[in-house]
C-alpha cells in the first residue's frame, strides 16, 4: 500500500519482506503442507512485490532482475495461478514503463484472460486500466477512453477506490490528448477531489499535472505554467521518475512557445542532471540528455522538446 504514498518506504518493507522470506525456503514443509511449495510460493510474491517497488523507485534493471528471479521460484513452488500471473501482470508493467508496449499489451491479456477465468473481477479491472495506459501511451486515445468508461462502469468505488480513481485520472488524459480540454479539466479537478485521503499523493499530483496541461492547451498560459512547475518537482518528490522527466521537458516547451528561450535552456539543462541524479535511466535520460545538450549549445528548438516529449511519453 505505501508505494502510492511513499515509493521509498515501499521498498524498505519489500526487502525486509524478501528478507523473512528466504528462511522458510531452506527448511522446506515447515509452514507449508506440500513439501515447501507454499514457502516457495510466499517468497515468489515478495520478490514480485520487491521488484515493482524496485520500478516506481526507477531501478528497472533491479526490477527485472527480482521479477526473473520471481518465475523461477513460481515455478517451483505450487503452480498457484495468482502468484504467476501477479508476476507476469508486474512484468507487463515493467515493460510497458521501458517502451515495450507491444510485449506489454500481450502479457496484460493474458493476465486479463486468466483472472476472467478464475472470476477475479476487481483484478480484472485492475489489468484493463493498465490494457488502457497502454493504448494511450500507444497514441490510441479513443480505445483507452473506452476502456476507461468500461471500467468506471463496473467497478464497486467502496471496495475498489483506487482502481475507480485510476480510471478516472485514464479518462482526464485521454480527453486531453483527444483535444477534450474543458472536460479534462474538470475530470482532472475532480480526481485531486476525490484523492486527498493519505496515500493518494501520487494520484492526486497526477491530476494537478494534467489540470496543468490543460490551462496551457487552452491558453491559459500563466495558470499552466505555475501548475506545471509545481507538478513536476511533486512529482519528483514522490519518485515518479519519468512523469517528472516529461513535466520538465513540457515546462521547457511552454517557455520555448513563449519565446522565453533563457528560461526554456535553464530548465532544460536543470532537467537531465537533477532526474539523473534521482535515479532516471533507459530513453527517457537519452532523451533528457539531447535536450540538455541542445541547450548548451544553443540549438534548443520547440521541434527537438517535441520529439523528446513523444519518445519518453513512449517509454522510448
Amino acid at each position: 500500500e505505501h508505494r502510492f504514498g511513499d515509493p521509498p518506504l515501499a521498498l524498505h518493507l519489500a526487502q525486509l519482506a524478501v528478507y523473512a522470506a528466504r528462511p522458510a525456503c531452506e527448511r522446506p514443509g515447515v509452514f507449508g503442507a506440500v513439501g515447501g511449495a507454499i514457502e516457495l510460493d510466499v517468497l515468489a510474491d515478495c520478490l514480485a512485490t520487491l521488484g515493482n517497488a524496485h520500478r516506481i523507485t526507477g531501478d528497472t534493471q533491479q526490477a527485472a532482475r527480482y521479477f526473473k528471479e520471481a518465475t523461477v521460484v513460481a515455478h517451483r513452488g505450487s503452480g498457484d495461478p495468482l502468484i504467476q500471473t501477479k508476476i507476469e501482470w508486474l512484468s507487463a508493467v515493467l515493460m510497458a514503463d521501458r517502451g515495450q508496449l507491444d510485449e506489454a499489451l500481450f502479457l496484460f491479456l493474458h493476465c486479463l484472460e486468466v483472472y476472467e477465468r478464475l472470476g477475479e473481477e476487481e483484478l480484472v479491472h485492475v489489468i484493463q486500466v493498465y490494457i488502457g495506459q497502454v493504448q494511450l501511451r500507444a497514441g490510441r486515445p479513443m480505445q483507452a477512453l473506452n476502456i476507461a468508461f468500461d471500467c468506471i462502469g463496473a467497478v464497486t468505488p467502496a471496495r475498489e477506490l483506487r482502481v475507480a480513481q485510476s480510471a478516472m485520472l485514464l479518462i482526464a488524459q485521454a480527453r486531453l490528448d483527444l483535444g477534450d480540454l474543458r472536460r479534462a479539466l474538470g475530470d482532472a479537478r475532480m480526481v485531486q477531489e476525490c484523492c486527498s485521503a493519505e496515500g493518494e499523493e501520487g494520484m492526486r499530483v497526477r491530476g494537478e499535472w494534467i489540470e496543468a496541461r490543460a490551462q496551457l492547451a487552452l491558453g491559459d498560459w500563466q495558470e499552466g505554467v505555475a501548475g506545471l512547475d509545481v507538478a513536476r518537482d511533486k512529482l519528483l518528490e514522490i519518485g515518479a521518475l519519468a512523469d517528472a522527466a516529461l513535466a520538465h521537458l513540457e515546462l521547457a516547451l511552454a517557455h520555448a512557445d513563449a519565446c522565453r528561450w533563457e528560461e526554456a535552456r535553464a530548465i532544460a539543462r536543470q532537467a537531465f542532471g537533477t532526474l539523473a541524479a534521482a535515479g532516471l535511466e533507459g530513453q527517457a535520460l537519452i532523451a533528457l540528455r539531447t535536450v540538455a545538450r541542445a541547450a548548451e549549445e544553443e540549438k534548443l528548438t520547440g521541434q527537438v522538446l517535441r520529439e523528446a516529449i513523444g519518445r519518453v511519453s513512449a517509454g522510448g
